[in-house]
């Protein structure tokens, strides 16, 4: 998933633990990332640099959903991935999820109903 927000890690991480029923992880030099019973989520920073607007594989933040458990992956993808895309959007944020599965998710993982820019005016 590729969010464009002005949150910094710490606001993001939040939001997610938030949306999912997780618990943010730390580490000495910040947030690593936010993990459920399971499953796990990385947030990073987008390598991929370039202007915000043009494309959403230069928007700042990358968020990964690891589930834990192979058999029961693809159902619990969907329902958790749909649930913090439905959050990010419903906060004002940009988002748009990349995966084998995103024809699944609302909005088909934001590529459409105007869910690929977001919410209009948002940062």
């Amino acid at each position: 998933m590729y969010v464009r927000t002005g949150f910094t890690k710490d606001e993001l991480a939040f939001l997610v633990a938030m949306a999912l029923g997780g618990t943010v992880q730390r580490a000495a030099w910040g947030v690593i990332g936010v993990s459920g019973e399971s499953w796990e989520v990385t947030l990073s920073a987008n390598p991929v640099t370039g202007e915000p607007d043009d494309d959403f594989v230069n928007w700042p933040w990358q968020i990964e959903y690891e589930p834990e458990s192979v058999p029961t992956a693809a159902g619990a993808a969907v329902r958790d991935m749909g649930a913090l895309l439905e959050a990010l959007w419903a906060a004002g944020h940009w988002a748009v999820a990349a995966c084998d599965y995103e024809h699944l998710l609302p909005n088909s993982g934001g590529w459409h109903a105007g869910r690929y820019l977001g919410q209009p005016g948002a940062v």
